[in-house]
């Protein structure tokens, strides 16, 4: 949540560092010209017509699309980390250029861009580009990449990131320190679109507080394990309760003080961490348009107004879930508040995950997207598409009408 432009992205001469800006200025440039527009919308028509003939006769002789060719202008491309190793669209730096034109095609233009150092460019319909260099892949851009995807995908990415979890333009960052792969994304360029560039950075980019504090946060995310890797038992109530406590504090203080929150240490259902993480930034943003966030939280507590925490272990057919009511009490700079939170808790794979999470307090956010004094006992629910979808719309709906 909080915006940033770290000091220093990669090692490169003052060349190099001309690449972003000789991309932007072309698309400027192109995006000017009006000159002789009639031709190109004859030229446009007819190549349209040959292509359509073009992809009749294809239709008629051929029904496989060509693999090499159908990811062309893709505007939500693939990203993966593979053994420290950064890949976009199955792409990494220092992928021989063969293995580029496997992936995409030969229907590319090789450009030669001064400054930039590379040997030559490999451009892609004008919205990816790889830069050469002996015959190796060293810088990958893409651009008008759908911003919705990528803010998804960053948000649900469980490694080494760096960058606000919002909707809004603020640049982002994932990054490898096993190979000092960085991946950036940004809408500072022409139009507001997205860009990513994948590169390398220099070896002081964890001198960056922001990148410090991304590595303090994926050490600090410990794993609950369960006493037994096979099955969950009432054994396990006592891990159970300290994940729950831990991600109850790291919560509040992301709701209210803006920090970090790597909700993959807890949850393991997409649907969840998404309903959760949306939560979260709802909340945010509100204690922000009220000035309420110097307000910030100090604490978070169990049972100190009386009441003890609860468990409860139920066996059935995926393993057994465990039910927890935590009183909370939450201890802001001024003053304090509670607010009960009930959790499901089950063992996958011998790790103890969330699988549901309801505050049951007057006017919280779960009381009303969610509904009022429900009974948590469906550990299966956030599998359910229709309800999520319902849920989805509800938060949508709320969010607009709060606002």
């Amino acid at each position: 949540m909080n915006d940033f432009i770290p000091p220093k992205i990669k090692n490169l001469t003052e060349s190099k560092k001309r690449v972003i800006q000789n991309v932007e200025r072309a698309i400027e440039n192109n995006s000017g010209s009006v000159k002789n527009k009639w031709r190109y919308v004859v030229i446009a028509t007819i190549l349209t017509m040959s292509v359509m003939i073009f992809v009749l006769n294809e239709v008629r002789t051929e029904n496989v699309p060509n693999t090499a060719e159908q990811h062309i202008g893709v505007s939500q491309p693939t990203i993966s980390n593979e053994q420290g190793m950064l890949y976009l669209q199955g792409i990494t730096l220092g992928d021989p250029q063969s293995q580029v034109i496997e992936i995409f095609g030969e229907n590319y233009t090789k450009e030669h861009e001064d400054g930039s150092g590379s040997d030559y460019v490999m451009v892609y319909e004008d919205n990816m580009r790889f830069y050469i260099y002996q015959d190796k892949v060293e810088l990958i851009i893409f651009m008008k990449v759908d911003k919705n995807y990528f803010y998804k995908l960053f948000n649900n990415y469980d490694g080494f990131k760096v960058g606000s979890s919002d909707l809004g333009d603020h640049d982002r960052f994932i990054y490898s320190k096993e190979t000092n792969h960085i991946l950036k994304a940004t809408t500072s360029v022409p139009n507001k679109d997205l860009y990513l560039y994948l590169t390398y950075a220099a070896p002081e980019i964890m001198e960056n507080p922001d990148f410090i504090e991304a590595e303090r946060i994926l050490q600090d995310s410990p794993e609950y394990v369960a006493k037994n890797e096979e099955e969950l038992s009432i054994l396990d109530s006592e891990a159970a309760y300290e994940m729950c406590k831990r991600v109850l504090t790291d919560y509040y203080k992301a709701v209210w003080n803006g920090s970090d929150i790597e909700l993959g240490a807890f949850i393991d259902n997409e649907n969840l961490k998404q309903y959760t993480q949306k939560k979260i930034q709802y909340q945010f943003d509100m204690y922000s348009t009220n000035d309420l966030t110097d307000d910030s939280v100090k604490s978070v507590d169990i049972g100190t107004r009386g009441a003890d925490w609860e468990v409860e272990y139920t066996d059935d057919a995926d393993g057994g879930v465990l039910y927890l009511k935590l009183p909370t009490e939450i201890k802001n700079t001024v003053g304090s508040y509670g607010e009960p939170t009930e959790f499901l808790v089950r063992n996958v794979n011998g790790k103890l995950v969330i699988v549901d999470w309801y505050t049951d307090a007057k006017d919280s956010y779960d009381f009303m997207v969610r509904g009022e004094n429900l009974t948590i006992d469906n550990p299966n629910i956030w599998n359910d598409s229709e309800w999520v979808n319902k849920l989805n719309s509800k938060q949508i709906e709320f969010s607009g009408s709060i606002r």
